[in-house]
């Protein structure tokens, strides 16, 4: 039975009122509901009896570790938790739209409630995840390799402290799998992980993350379901659902899963631009993916940005995109810094004068960056540099940058990022006009499981990546290949807008 916990609190001098209700998910009918009255100083062993009185309304057994660790109280100090709760908050929006701005706003909140109390096992767990998932997307304009560190020193001391805790060996687990990348020796130690706790969210999400890693769709997408079952109002986690179906080319049922993420939060970015892509490379109809990216949020506005690329309306991309304030939090590596973008449209407008020097600009940076980085997130740095050697026409320097990239991507074996940036790489040799290496990369990329979810075969008609070898027999064939994802309508080359958009 599918079932949603709702709960209420109120305060009343030194008293809380908790009113705490469950309901069946399908039918939305009444199961079970109880009020609590606690003094403030007595209010952490809650939980411990909603899950026992949960447990007799479903007929279900707890077991006895699961007892155990419903009965564990996370810490005695009030203002410790409520700083706690706080960072909850802020890591929570982070996970919706993979945000580093909320991530870096938890930390400091988790460390004033570890200092607070040193003892407070789960804060540690907590802090280490914010870590590693601000180091994961880029490190927001921190020290990716310092973070990364800091994030396995904080899990070891919350295994240290908890040992039995399932939070504990979840954060030991992604700070392998963020710090590492090697996701067999992840899978195994997230299934330690449901081993302390087997309904755990959490733990069955991120055996979930390291599957479709895998390329292992199908069993992805169960351990993702099955995590969103036991946190039906999970808004991150049913848009992920969708996104790896995507991945999976089960396109029939990602609109499903994106729209009831945004039911569940309209204000899930991940979800709208994920929507977006999701129209445009099943259809190619850039006029209906441009209509579910509006907004006045950065994410809405680097996706329209994308929309206005394909349809080589360059002007009105850099009009957009200058509007943008250019932070590292707005502007990940998985983007590519503003500066790059900005001369990658001159060039394409055929303005060198504007180009060039935002490429001269924006190369030391990126170069400065490479130390802090490790693992495949090291890829979208060297595609960077890539694009801005070739812009100055440094032919043999960017050539080298994408095949130090695409080394990395072949050492992974990562099926999320690997096939995107492959496809990537290939424009770059695309750019030179060197369909013999771009034209085997990207039939490699496409062929690739999980590539649906970041591009698709429509994309060879839309994107202006392929212009320069588009006449190339090679790629001819490439797109006979593909002939039945031609799209209905297909942007010419060197169209215009008359007016920039809002």
């Amino acid at each position: 039975m599918a079932t949603i916990l709702e709960g209420s609190v109120q305060k009343a001098g030194d008293e809380v009122l908790i009113n705490v209700q469950l309901i069946d998910a399908k039918t939305d009918s009444h199961i079970w509901a109880q009020a609590y009255t606690r003094k403030l100083d007595n209010i952490f062993g809650v939980e411990g009896d909603v899950a026992e009185k949960i447990a007799v309304a479903l007929k279900a057994k707890l077991s006895a570790s699961e007892t155990a660790s419903l009965a564990a109280v996370p810490t005695q100090n009030k203002t410790a938790y409520d700083l706690f709760l706080r960072a909850e908050y802020q890591s929570n929006r982070g996970d919706v739209n993979s945000d580093t701005a909320s991530w870096k706003a938890a930390i400091p909140l988790y460390r004033q409630a570890i200092a607070r109390d040193p003892n407070f096992a789960l804060a540690y767990a907590r802090l280490s995840y914010a870590e590693g998932e601000v180091a994961w997307f880029g490190g927001g304009g921190e020290n990716v390799r310092q973070l990364t560190a800091q994030a396995r020193s904080d899990a070891e001391q919350a295994l240290k402290l908890a040992p039995n805790q399932a939070a504990s060996q979840i954060a030991i687990d992604y700070s392998d799998y963020y710090g590492k990348g090697d996701y067999a020796a992840a899978l195994k130690a997230f299934d330690a992980a449901l081993a302390l706790r087997p309904n755990d969210a959490t733990a069955l999400a991120a055996r979930g993350f390291v599957e479709h890693r895998q390329g292992r769709l199908d069993a992805a997408i169960a351990s993702l379901q099955q995590a969103l079952a036991h946190d039906p109002r999970n808004s991150a986690l049913a848009s992920e659902v969708g996104v790896t179906c995507m991945m999976a080319n089960r396109y029939a049922e990602v609109e499903t899963w994106l729209q009831r993420a945004l039911a569940l939060n309209p204000n899930n970015l991940n979800a709208k631009v994920y929507y977006s892509n999701a129209i445009l490379f099943r259809t190619g109809d850039v006029a209906r993916a441009w209509a579910v990216a509006q907004g006045d949020a950065i994410r809405l506005k680097q996706q329209r940005v994308s929309l206005l690329y394909y349809q080589r309306k360059y002007r009105e991309a850099i009009v957009l995109l200058g509007s943008m304030p250019d932070t590292a939090d707005n502007f990940p590596f998985t983007n590519s810094p503003k500066a790059s973008q900005l001369a990658d449209l001159y060039r394409l407008a055929g303005d060198a004068a504007k180009a060039r020097p935002l490429f001269e600009q924006v190369l030391p940076k990126i170069r400065a960056q490479l130390a802090q980085q490790h693992g495949i997130n090291l890829t979208f740095f060297w595609q960077s540099i890539a694009g801005a050697e070739l812009g100055l026409g440094h032919t043999a320097k960017g050539l080298d940058a994408v095949a130090k990239a695409q080394a990395i991507v072949a050492r992974t074996k990562d099926q999320d990022y690997g096939p995107a940036l492959m496809q990537i790489n290939a424009s770059l040799y695309a750019e030179v006009k060197r369909p013999d290496l771009a034209v085997p990369l990207l039939a490699k990329a496409l062929a690739s499981p999980g590539i649906d979810a970041n591009y698709s075969p429509v994309m060879l008609w839309i994107d202006p990546a392929w212009d320069p070898i588009r006449h190339d027999p090679r790629f001819q064939a490439l797109l006979q290949k593909y002939a039945k994802y031609q799209p209905a309508v297909i942007p010419a080359a060197g169209s215009t807008a008359a007016t920039p958009p809002t």
